[in-house]
């Protein structure tokens, strides 16, 4: 950069923007981009603790993307956020591509909110089977979008503006208090017991014990048993405040009986000890599954580790025949995927596995076919 005319602001958060000026051409600023990324790249130590950085650069070039101050930083921010889609640790270049994007995921943002406010959204369920009685111990809440004109929209298409505008706090509260009056729903009216998982966002668990305090609430107001409900989250959720997070299981765990974690969740022996879980779950991607002994061992070695934690083992994604009889010599205790059955709304949970006044059943798999697709341990892509 030319210390003459080259001027590094911070905007906000963790957003700067950069102006250079005489450069002869847009390489150039791509040969700075490049640089930035190296240095930001590097490891940090502090407190003997290594801190790994990384960052997304959008481009955006005077005058031929803008004649003006404020356009030109509007569009490098546009493709800042084309760089963040394409992976992070990446610079892209604005172009009028990148503005139809932007108006489309500005489009979608106020879709969203008349969502919530038109109650458009719904839940399905997928079943998880436990696999050595073949019974259904219980469902998995997955969003769904039921748009007016579009009809029912997978939830790949909205979660990352959802993520990244906060509206995923307000509809992730809204699946929360769904699921739990669904399942309190299916109990009053006569079906048998059993478990909903719901999945907890990054953004849901920012303040974890505000997060436990708000799960209470729903409880109360639906009346479900706090034993039929299971929280999901990922490792990135429990451990961004891990003091604060341990404080909220606490809390949550005078209520809760059952807990659920998924494979990246790789949590620390003698934290977990802490948290107030009596049932846990560890989940292991079926569709990973390989005949090499080396793969064999590391997943039996996973399976040991969660049983000796008393953890609850759960393979997702299972779509074919062979899987289930392999993760039970693997010592898996539940499956759940598209080999089974795929998300489906309540009544259809209702119509085909559940009867009033009796135990859990469940239909035997469609055999003599392999069912397309999977089922992933997120409800943001499931």
């Amino acid at each position: 950069m030319h210390p003459q005319g080259d001027t590094l602001a911070r905007l906000g958060g963790d957003e700067f923007v950069i102006t250079l000026e005489g450069l002869q051409q847009a390489e150039d600023a791509a040969h700075v981009a490049d640089k930035i990324t190296a240095a930001l790249a590097r490891p940090v130590e502090v407190r003997a603790h290594t801190l790994n950085t990384s960052c997304s650069i959008g481009i955006s070039i005077f005058p031929d993307d803008a004649e003006d101050a404020a356009t030109l930083m509007k569009n490098a921010d546009t493709a800042m956020y084309h760089a963040k889609e394409k992976g992070r640790r990446n610079y892209q270049f604005f172009s009028r591509e990148m503005n139809i994007r932007a108006v489309e995921r500005h489009d979608l943002e106020n879709a969203l909110r008349l969502a919530l406010n038109r109650d458009e959204f719904v839940l399905h369920y997928q079943p998880q089977i436990d696999i050595a009685t073949g019974r259904i111990a219980g469902v998995e809440a997955l969003l769904r979008w039921k748009h007016p004109v579009k009809g029912l929209v997978a939830p790949a298409t909205f979660i990352e503006v959802a993520e990244e505008t906060g509206l995923i706090e307000p509809i992730g509260a809204w699946a929360l208090r769904a699921a739990c009056e669904q399942n309190k729903a299916w109990q009053d009216a006569g079906y048998p017991a059993l478990r909903v998982a719901v999945n907890v966002s990054a953004r849901q668990f920012h303040q974890p014990n505000e997060f436990a305090r708000a799960v209470q609430r729903i409880l109360a107001r639906t009346g479900l048993d706090p034993m039929w409900l299971e929280l999901e989250m990922t490792e990135s959720v429990l451990w961004q405040s891990a003091d604060e997070s341990i404080q909220a299981f606490r809390r949550l765990g005078k209520l809760a009986r059952a807990w659920r974690w998924t494979t990246s969740a790789r949590v620390p022996l003698a934290t977990l000890g802490s948290c107030p879980s009596t049932r846990s779950r560890s989940t292991v991607p079926s569709c990973a599954m390989s005949t090499r002994q080396g793969q064999r061992r590391h997943r039996g070695h996973h399976r040991g580790m969660a049983h000796s934690l008393n953890l609850r083992v759960t393979a997702e994604g299972v779509e074919n025949l062979a899987q289930p009889s392999t993760l039970k010599r693997l010592g898996c205790d539940e499956y759940q995927g598209f080999l089974f059955s795929k998300p489906v709304p309540a009544d259809e949970i209702a119509r085909r596995y559940l009867r009033r006044g009796s135990s859990i059943s469940a239909r035997e798999p469609p055999h003599g076919r392999r069912c397309a697709g999977s089922a992933g341990a997120q409800w943001m892509s499931s």
